[in-house]
Order: C-alpha cells, then sequence, then structure tokens
C-alpha cells in the first residue's frame, strides 16, 4: 500500500493540466482529433514548501526512497479534493538561511494499476 504525503504546500503551488489527444490530418485539411486513452488528463503540481530543516530531512528522504517511479498518495489543497496517487519526478532545495529551506517539486498524477 502506498503510503501518504501529509505536507502541505504554500499558496504559491499551481496546477496545471495538458490532456493528451491523438491528432489525424488528411489531405483535404480535415482533421480528426481525440484523447488518447481513458486517463488522458491528469494533474501535474508544482509545489513549493517552507519548511524548517528537520522537515526539510524528512521531505527529501520520503522523495528519494520513492526515486521518481514509486507512487504516492496526496491530497491537494483545494476545496473539495480528494486524495490522489502521485510521482514525484523532481524536486530542489534551496537554502533560505536561518535552518530554513524552500523545497519546491513536481507531482505528477498517476494512473497505473495497484
Amino acid at each position: 500500500m502506498a503510503e501518504t504525503f501529509n505536507y502541505t504546500p504554500t499558496n504559491s503551488s499551481t496546477k496545471s493540466k495538458a490532456p493528451r489527444v491523438k491528432k489525424i490530418s488528411f489531405g483535404n485539411g480535415y482533421q480528426q482529433i481525440y484523447g488518447d486513452g481513458i486517463n488522458s488528463n491528469l494533474e501535474k503540481w508544482s509545489v513549493t514548501f517552507i519548511v524548517n530543516h528537520s522537515d526539510r530531512c524528512t521531505i527529501e528522504a520520503f522523495f528519494n526512497a520513492r526515486a521518481g517511479y514509486e507512487f504516492f498518495n496526496w491530497t491537494s489543497a483545494e476545496v473539495g479534493a480528494t486524495q490522489k496517487q502521485y510521482l514525484c519526478p523532481d524536486w530542489t532545495v534551496t537554502p533560505l538561511g536561518n535552518q530554513m529551506y524552500t523545497v519546491a517539486a513536481t507531482f505528477e498524477e498517476w494512473a497505473g494499476l495497484v
């Protein structure tokens, strides 16, 4: 069973969506376009956390343990959001001084088999 990531990002975190589509162009100028599969409109979050040294270590250990390919559960801060499964393919850590850090990460919604 997947673990749950329980940190809440700052308000500057953003969600983006880029639906996958298939497009066929015909010689007479017509096109056919349709969704690419049943999970073609997944979320991608750019999240930012401002945390102390201890929490930075915990967050990095969590991401390192999943190595970008193991999913985890997370609930965004959106009103009415439900828990979904995500991957974290990349993250950066920026020291702010006084043992405070910014951790910026990408969360990509995962729709694979459990």
